[in-house]
């Protein structure tokens, strides 16, 4: 695994990374930023609009945003195992080395053969002005108080002031904020560069929200990542005093290291080491100090802005000292203020909502009418056009007239052939209308004939019917009266009584 992870470091480097060769020799020392960076670095070679910052935001939404965006993007190019977001921010070693591989497999030959040429050294310059210019854009801004290390005795301090900060508002999560913060970021929040009372002081706030979003952002990441113990917020809070002390037990140590002045200075910074909030140990301190060229340098640096930390420690002492129902009594006023002013807010909005509806209906109106103008428009644009070509004609009007004439002329004659042929394609057409017209007529008489048959084959059936009816009424009379008859008369009557019929019959 170190000789692929040798190769796949070559490869990032080639790409644009900013991997230390020193410190960084596999994949298992890497960290969530620098996985962030190879994979975005490695898409943007591969997809040509493939547009991403390499560094992580501080938000954990925007950061989920980012993991998921790169793995559908891996999922495109046809990347065959499980991804996602966890994929990059919560990364496996054995993982993320499968999905760089991939992504390394995926760039473009002709870069691998461009990175292969050697450079000239027009190249190799501008190599080594971008790799400086980002290893110095990666490291973070001070001012020149407090670039000690550069620190010149020739250099202008007389404009320095104290490094005073004040809270800055920024609107935060433009997306997915409400429409009244929306509507507040746009009309109502002040430029940060006009947030602080003093114009001095913005520089040092600026810093110390950057700073502020940075730590909490790498806070976010220490508390979300899956392999990092759960703290309370009160454990969290004593852990982070407890790195702020040592930070400062550290940095007053090497200070007094750099301190020449006697013993009894040494021991009230011991102390000041113990007990960072003894005010005497530090008047001490400061007094005792000696008066070197740095120290002097310092105080003609900070004269004025003690002066006006005193201005300001005085002014706070006077407000201090009003009462409290006066305070009250302002706070009331200015809520009644408020709520006036919001009320009055709230009537001008209704009255623009009106407006607003009544615009928009003279709005409709006035497109209707421009519609009805556009093609009336168009009508007298036509009529236009006819006048324009008849006036034309007017100056010429012999000329005109001939012309005309001959037109006219022309169009009548191929009026008359037209005519003509006509007449010669219209007589079989005639004749062939009046033979079938004539088919039509004996179609229609066959079929009244046949309907005149089939209305008397009707009456027929009726008739038929109905005698079969009467005939079925007298079966049933007969065969009623039959029953009734008496059955034990012997045969010898009934023949007896026909002979008799029969002689009756011979003598008439």
């Amino acid at each position: 695994m170190e000789e692929v992870d040798r190769i796949i470091l070559h490869s990032l480097r080639q790409i644009g990374c900013d991997l230390d060769e020193k410190s960084i020799k596999s994949l298992q020392l890497f960290n969530t930023d620098m996985v962030i960076e190879a994979a975005v670095k490695c898409l943007r070679n591969i997809v040509p609009n493939f547009e991403m910052s390499h560094r992580l935001p501080p938000g954990m939404t925007a950061r989920f945003r980012v993991g998921s965006l790169l793995a559908q993007t891996c999922l495109d190019l046809g990347y065959p195992g499980e991804i996602g977001y966890q994929t990059f921010l919560y990364w496996d070693e054995v993982d993320i080395r499968r999905v760089i591989m991939f992504l390394i497999e995926k760039l473009p030959k002709e870069s691998e053969k461009a990175s292969e040429e050697p450079l000239s050294f027009a190249a190799l310059l501008n190599a080594r002005i971008a790799s400086e210019i980002q290893k110095r854009l990666g490291v973070p801004w001070l001012p020149k108080q407090f670039q000690f290390k550069t620190l010149k005795s020739s250099e202008d301090f007389s404009k320095s002031c104290l490094f005073r900060t004040c809270n800055l508002s920024f609107p935060k999560d433009l997306i997915n904020a409400a429409k009244e913060a929306k509507l507040y970021y746009d009309q109502y929040l002040q430029k940060f560069t006009d947030q602080p009372l003093i114009k001095s002081d913005m520089c040092s706030s600026i810093i110390e929200s950057n700073t502020d979003l940075l730590s909490s952002s790498t806070a976010w990441e220490a508390e979300w990542n899956p392999k990092a113990p759960k703290l309370s917020e009160k454990e969290r809070c004593a852990k982070k005093r407890h790195q702020i002390r040592e930070r400062l037990q550290i940095h007053f140590k090497q200070e007094a290291q750099k301190i020449a002045s006697g013993n009894t200075a040494i021991c009230h910074l011991e102390r000041l080491l113990q007990n960072p909030e003894d005010e005497e140990s530090t008047i001490v301190l400061q007094t005792n100090t000696t008066d070197s060229r740095f120290a002097l340098t310092k105080k003609l640096v900070y004269q004025k802005a003690c002066e006006s930390e005193r201005l300001f420690a005085t002014t706070n002492a006077i407000k201090q000292t009003e009462s409290q129902e006066e305070s009250r009594k302002r706070k009331s006023d200015e809520l009644v203020n408020l709520t006036t002013q919001v009320s009055s807010l709230e009537g001008q909005l209704n009255e623009l909502k009106l407006e607003e509806k009544k615009l928009e209906g003279s709005i409709q109106q006035i497109l209707e009418r421009l519609s009805s103008k556009r093609t009336k428009n168009e009508e007298l644009l036509g009529i236009y056009d006819i006048k324009k070509k008849t006036f034309d004609l007017l100056p010429d009007a012999d000329l005109n007239l001939e012309k005309l004439q001959s037109v006219v002329d022309v169009t009548v004659q191929r009026l008359v052939g037209l005519a003509g042929q006509w007449e010669n394609h219209r007589a079989p057409l005639i004749d062939q209308f009046r033979t079938l017209r004539e088919l039509n007529a004996s179609r229609v008489s066959e079929t009244q004939r046949k309907l005149e048959e089939i209305r008397r084959l009707r009456e027929k059936m009726k008739e038929i019917a109905e005698e079969a009816r009467t005939k079925g009424e007298m079966h049933n009379q007969l065969a009623a009266e039959h029953e009734k008859i008496t059955k034990e008369v012997s045969r010898s009557i009934y023949t007896r009584r026909i002979l008799e019929i029969e002689i009756g019959r011979a003598h008439v």
